[in-house]
């Protein structure tokens, strides 16, 4: 929060008036906590999220969103997940690609899988300029990465090694890699 105080003196009538003009202006960022692959290491998903609280959104990017049901989120946070090639065979009719919009950005969740990550980002790419994404989040690589001007496309690496990532969106966008 920025406060800006500015003390005025104007003079009426030969009267003399002190005013105090107070302007707060308050900066709201959303912040999201992103995962991916998690692959079962609920106790990593755990510590990701006693690190980082609070956060305002949990994403999960595939292979592992059944370990979310392992690990207690305190109320209001708003968890967004799509289905990896693993959740393909154990919860079929989870999506895989999942769009919302936070504070005016508009996100695509994905794991990747389906739009060829491992050859390379032209799929996740024609697949978020289509959906008019600004930023991307995906999974299934196992890669750390952070490319692209817009959309951006996130990378947050394997949860299931202590890899995860976290956004801060507002007037501006910030995009960590984290380490637990």
């Amino acid at each position: 929060m920025r406060i800006l105080i500015d003390n005025i003196i104007y003079r009426e009538n030969a009267f003399e008036h002190r005013v105090n003009c107070v302007s707060i202006l308050i900066v709201v960022k959303k912040k999201l906590l992103i995962v991916s692959d998690s692959h079962g290491n609920f106790v990593n998903l755990r510590k990701a999220v006693e690190i980082e609280f609070p956060f305002d959104y949990l994403i999960h990017c595939g292979d592992g969103i059944r370990d979310i049901a392992q690990v207690e989120l305190p109320g209001g946070i708003v968890v967004v997940k799509v289905a990896g090639n693993i959740e393909s065979y154990i919860s079929p009719g989870t999506e895989k690609i999942e769009i919302f919009e936070v504070s005016g950005t508009r996100i695509m969740v994905t794991h990747g899988d389906q739009l060829q990550a491992h050859h390379g980002m032209d799929g996740v790419l024609r697949e978020a300029v289509s959906r008019g994404a600004d930023l991307v989040f995906y999974g299934h690589t196992h890669k750390k990465a952070l490319t692209g001007s817009r959309p951006l496309l996130f990378n947050p690496g394997p949860l299931s090694n202590g890899s995860y990532g976290t956004a801060f969106i507002g007037d501006t966008l910030e995009l960590h890699h984290r380490k637990l």
